[in-house]
């Protein structure tokens, strides 16, 4: 009931992502219990079960929490259509992982700008507009020339890639959907500087081609830049890195070049200045080094 209800409110997407879900994770565990039983335990069991069973993949803390909600919240539809359940569930929470993020050091931020410039291609042009632009690695390849202004020297960032898992039962039928970004806050304009207007320019085909395939037929998907990035990696001889440790990077470098909070985190698409500072901006060792060193002129007011 409360999935036919979301149907009604949310986009395709995400109403493919919240069945993926119930199907492979709720209900399997969960969908022997009536309503009225599933209490706090049987919630902390599952959340247990999910998070640090030895039994099965262990799933991150952000997936879980998404269990979780989908939990709540279809209690409480439950419950505001008179279907008696339980209520003892809303002080649960789970607990989150502490988990670094990748940045690129300046060093290997130009072992891999040396891989991306020896014989670029759409693949290598495409990590280097990520790593100079922030975008997300959906938006980049629902990315079509229509959305890139050669004159205005802007990108217009308006649509996202991804694939999503259709039947439970199988566990392998995907499908790539291309649908508008996940909040308003992440449809938005970005100037780019010449440097990237001179590498991208040459590559363009026509308004209605795909930035990274060239054709309006064909689309490269996340998994083949995934793919291509963590070749590069291995090129370049640098350490292990995920393709949105380069979202992480530009943030950074940005933080690092002064650039205005406001500025950056419309250019991310976040909804809020407080995301990009808590969520996406790292001081590397040069910078915390450069700041302690401050505390020279502190230090020599003291002899």
């Amino acid at each position: 009931m409360w999935l036919k209800s979301k149907a009604l409110t949310v986009k395709a997407s995400t109403y493919i992502r919240y069945k993926s879900i119930v199907e492979n994770h709720i209900k399997p565990e969960l969908g022997r219990y009536e309503t009225d039983k599933i209490d706090t335990f049987v919630i902390e069991s599952f959340i247990s079960k999910k998070q640090f069973s030895q039994a099965e993949k262990k799933l991150s803390a952000k997936t879980v929490s998404d269990l979780v909600a989908i939990i709540k919240n279809s209690l409480k539809y439950a419950q505001i259509n008179g279907i008696k359940s339980n209520d003892d569930y809303r002080g649960i929470t789970v607990k989150k992982e502490h988990k670094e993020m990748r940045v690129l050091s300046i060093n290997e931020e130009k072992k891999l700008l040396s891989v991306l410039l020896n014989d670029t291609d759409r693949y290598k042009l495409g990590v280097f507009i990520c790593l100079y632009t922030g975008i997300r690695i959906g938006e980049l390849c629902a990315l079509k020339w229509e959305h890139i202004s050669l004159t205005d020297k802007t990108v217009r960032i308006c649509n996202t890639m991804q694939r999503l898992q259709l039947n439970a039962a199988s566990g392998k039928k995907t499908r790539i959907i291309i649908s508008e970004p996940k909040s308003f806050s992440s449809i938005r304009t970005i100037p780019l500087p010449d440097f990237v207007m001179q590498i991208i320019t040459p590559f363009y085909e026509n308004d209605n081609c795909y930035l990274l395939s060239g054709s309006s037929e064909f689309f490269v998907e996340p998994r083949t830049m995934q793919n291509h990035f963590k070749k590069y990696i291995n090129e370049g001889k640098i350490a292990p890195a995920n393709f949105h440790c380069l979202r992480h990077t530009f943030a950074t470098r940005c933080m690092e070049a002064d650039f205005d909070i406001k500025s950056l985190s419309e250019i991310l698409g976040h909804s809020s200045v407080n995301i990009t500072l808590d969520k996406y901006v790292h001081s590397s060792i040069q910078q915390k080094r450069k700041n302690m060193e401050k505390l020279y002129y502190n230090f020599n007011k003291m002899l």
